[in-house]
């Protein structure tokens, strides 16, 4: 089975979270030509790695994946097109965009979605007043974490690159999940 380009970064975030490999993120790495970029050309880039058949697979070492990615000559030439020195360039500002725009999208506790989740909380009604304080605090709890986990890594600076670019992004990260 093809994995999609978003699921394979999801997956190699969890890959460097489970084996506690630690992104360097003493210095910024984003600047606003490689959003821009992102935004662009991830449909197509995406589309031709599909092609490909490059996926990750749960367990994998996060860095023994990159170099079997490098080694792949058509993997490169694939980044190469779309303005991307190689694959660890490739790999490195599309994680440095995905945990920004995370961080981003998860750290504002008034964010849509977490508003959204606390109501569907206080709707359901198989829940008594008691468990729904517990699941919405748990829900809070869990946004902080994930926050704090995405925060860790990324450089502010990188995060400062990737606001002006939400909307942008959102629709890009709406359509990679629509065509699962």
């Amino acid at each position: 089975m093809v994995t999609k380009l978003f699921s394979t970064i999801l997956a190699m975030i969890i890959s460097i979270t489970l084996s506690a490999q630690k992104r360097d993120i003493s210095k910024p790495i984003l600047n606003s030509g490689d959003v821009e970029n992102f935004i662009t050309n991830f449909k197509p880039l995406d589309a031709e790695l599909e092609k490909l058949n490059v996926n990750h697979e749960a367990g994998q070492d996060f860095q023994d994946y990159i170099q079997g990615l490098e080694a792949k000559s058509e993997v490169n030439q694939v980044v190469q097109k779309y303005g991307y020195t190689n694959v660890s360039d490739f790999v490195s500002k599309a994680l440095a965009i995905s945990f920004s725009y995370l961080t981003i999208k998860i750290g504002s506790e008034t964010s849509p979605e977490l508003e959204k989740s606390l109501k569907q909380i206080d709707n359901d009604e198989s829940l008594t007043p008691k468990q729904k304080e517990q699941a919405k605090e748990q829900r809070k709890q869990m946004t902080e974490a994930l926050n704090s986990a995405f925060s860790s890594m990324v450089n502010p600076q990188d995060i400062e690159t990737v606001k002006p670019f939400m909307s942008k992004l959102d629709v890009v990260f709406k359509e990679e999940e629509g065509e699962e």
